[in-house]
């Protein structure tokens, strides 16, 4: 830090504006100013312009915090942060109960920069967000791989979307060929799902085609016996027979845009692989069995340069803490907290498979059962359990992290002896 006179700016960030609100400790308004066309050069010399004379006149360090309003912030952030100043992410939830606390139910530009600099300041002061250093780092790195996995994360849910719309069709023109495949978007049957739509091309393609076909497009894992069973269900289908011409041709390209989406997914996948190919950080997660690139690089993402007190901190950063409702002598557990919803979906997802798999994660797979039990009788207990398998997930990475300690399979039996000894 420059000066323990501090300065706050908040800054209230639009597309073609911004506004912005300078205080001193007492909370009291030092400046404030706005202008046009922010995304400009001019604009960023405008404010630092304006804050080299207050930094100068009252001889104080500026501190900006800001909301991460979609990608129109990254420009002026990264202009300050060059030019020396430092520059704070203020989550958007979080500035929405600050407003609350003066009563402050509107939200205008005016009230907003306002808030923004009040909250900044009482956040850093209460030592709630991390040092301003911390807080301020420019981590090109950081930035473009949560750009990746954040963008690699909106395709895959774009791509859920397009596979539901196929489902659909599937079902309109041929009911049945969706209990023919285990696999419903593997490459045997999206060939099946392209070229032979309905029964009736089923039919028309014979067994013998389509044995042949369905081995040189899904690499020999189908043949006759797929070929008899897709026969077998375009005889006893109950699809459309009737408005199908308009059908065939969104289902088409429907499935071509599901298999442009994977061809995006699989080469992110390449460019995220490259970027995590020497991280210490990656390899201890990717250590550990369930845990993939996606989890090791939405946890490097999204939490390098933030330093965590405690698990119960982590946890509650990604979203996976319970809240605890107290009143007199009763107590129970509340829903759980806001968080980051990246890593938050990362370690949902990485969980699923090590709940489902028998020769998968048992650690994880045990506790899931165990929890499955406990809120058997409760509302949404299987969802309750899947979320508490997360967080025990959650905390089993965080703590490998802060260690950079590799997975050992042989640890819990470690652990049993030593309490034996004992």
């Amino acid at each position: 830090m420059k000066s323990t006179n501090i300065l706050w700016a908040g800054i209230e960030i639009g597309k073609d504006k911004c506004d912005i609100e300078v205080i001193d400790n007492g909370e009291n308004t030092v400046n404030v100013f706005n202008f046009e066309n922010r995304n400009t050069e001019n604009g960023f010399k405008k404010v630092k312009k304006i804050s080299d004379m207050l930094s100068k006149k009252y001889k104080a360090t500026v501190v900006f915090g800001h909301e991460p309003t979609s990608e129109y912030h990254a420009n002026i952030r990264e202009y300050l942060i060059k030019n020396g100043y430092d520059v704070i992410k203020l989550e958007a939830k979080h500035s929405k109960k600050f407003r609350a606390l003066f009563n402050d139910r509107a939200k205008t530009d005016k009230i907003d920069k306002n808030i923004l600099a009040r909250e900044l300041k009482f956040f850093y002061e209460k030592d709630i967000q991390k040092t301003i250093e911390d807080m301020s780092k420019n981590n090109i790195e950081r930035n473009e791989l949560k750009d990746l996995t954040r963008f690699r994360a909106y395709i895959v849910k774009e791509r859920s979307k397009f596979k539901n719309k196929l489902k659909i069709h599937s079902f309109l023109l041929f009911p049945e060929i969706e209990d023919v495949f285990s696999n419903f978007f593997g490459k045997g049957a999206m060939f099946i799902n392209k070229k032979y739509m309905t029964p009736d091309d089923i039919l028309k393609a014979g067994e013998e085609q389509l044995a042949k076909e369905l081995a040189e497009n899904s690499n020999n894992v189908f043949g006759k016996k797929k070929a008899k069973e897709l026969i077998q269900a375009a005889n006893n289908a109950s699809g459309l027979s009737s408005r199908t011409g308009g059908l065939k041709i969104t289902k088409g390209i429907t499935i071509d845009i599901i298999k442009r989406f994977d061809k995006y997914i699989r080469f992110l996948d390449k460019e995220i692989k490259k970027m995590l190919a020497d991280d210490e950080v990656a390899k201890v997660i990717l250590s550990y069995p369930g845990a993939g690139m996606v989890l090791a690089s939405t946890f490097i993402a999204e939490t390098k340069g933030l330093n965590f007190k405690s698990e119960r901190d982590f946890m509650s950063f990604c979203g996976l803490c319970s809240n605890t409702n107290q009143s007199s002598k009763l107590e129970k557990d509340g829903r759980i907290t806001e968080g980051d919803k990246h890593i938050r979906m990362a370690f949902f997802q990485a969980a699923n498979p090590c709940i489902r798999d028998k020769k998968g994660n048992q650690t994880i797979r045990d506790y899931y059962k165990k929890k499955l039990s406990e809120y058997e009788k409760t509302k949404y207990g299987k969802k309750k359990a899947k979320i508490a398998s997360a967080a025990k997930l959650a905390g089993i990475i965080f703590a490998m992290v802060k260690k950079r300690e590799k997975y050992d399979p042989d640890y819990e039996a470690k652990m049993k002896a030593k309490v034996k000894q004992k």
